[in-house]
């Protein structure tokens, strides 16, 4: 399978560099200069990934990603963040927040960001074969719009309680530990806050509630251990 990526970076030089980097890893690869140009692209042509510059000359990386992660046709696509050391801890944070499975900053090892984009490829293709599995435990699962359904009840999901929900299923009885649940899920180990994890487990079981029993192994991780329902 060839990967497709998007890059949206208004910085010439950076754009051809980046695509010939990925053409040598037969990567496909399409470029936009701003903002409006790199939505309109991720509509059309449905990338595998989205490289994304923070500093753009029409509207921010920030807002390019909030309508990205919004719209339903690429909501699902993994959004790397790339972009200049002038922007703060902060402007990081929220990324991670709004969805990035990714962040790297300028100027960066050719050898570590591709290894870092072919970590994301893998995730997505694991995320794939988990569909069949899925489907053993009378769920309904539709991954573009991050949904479940449990009989017939309708869950709504971001993408991030989603993406939790999907390995807790996979590894239904199993404790996954806070650093394999971080590093799966946001791509980052000790730069991300456990109290980030906690949080999304907290609204995942609210909006679970009953159905599932998503265990809480204190000072180790979490796991699944009870359906519901079966099939």
């Amino acid at each position: 399978m060839r990967y497709k990526v998007l890059i949206i970076d208004d910085n010439i030089c950076i754009l051809e560099a980046l695509k010939e980097l990925l053409l040598t890893e037969n990567i496909s690869v399409i470029t936009a200069e701003n903002g409006e140009k790199g939505i309109d692209l991720a509509t059309k042509t449905k990338p595998d990934v989205i490289i994304l510059d923070l500093l753009l000359p029409d509207i921010s990386g920030h807002k390019v990603q909030r309508i990205l992660k919004q719209d339903r046709t690429t909501s699902h696509i993994p959004i790397l963040i790339l972009t200049g050391t002038q922007v703060t801890e902060k402007d990081q944070v929220l990324c991670i927040e709004n969805g990035a499975c990714e962040y790297i900053t300028k100027p960066f090892d050719n050898d570590v960001f591709i290894a870092r984009l072919k970590n994301i490829f893998r995730w997505q293709d694991y995320k794939c074969k988990l569909k069949q599995t899925i489907k053993k435990y009378g769920l309904e699962i539709n991954e573009d719009e991050h949904t479940i359904r449990i009989k017939h009840k309708l869950i709504k999901l971001t993408k991030i309680e989603f993406d939790l929900l999907y390995l807790l299923i996979k590894k239904c009885g199993q404790i996954l530990k806070y650093t394999e649940l971080l590093e799966t899920i946001w791509g980052y180990g000790k730069n991300i806050d456990t109290r980030t994890l906690v949080s999304h487990i907290s609204n995942l079981k609210k909006k679970l509630g009953s159905d599932y029993n998503i265990e809480t192994v204190r000072s180790i991780g979490y796991r699944l251990t009870k359906y519901k329902y079966s099939s």
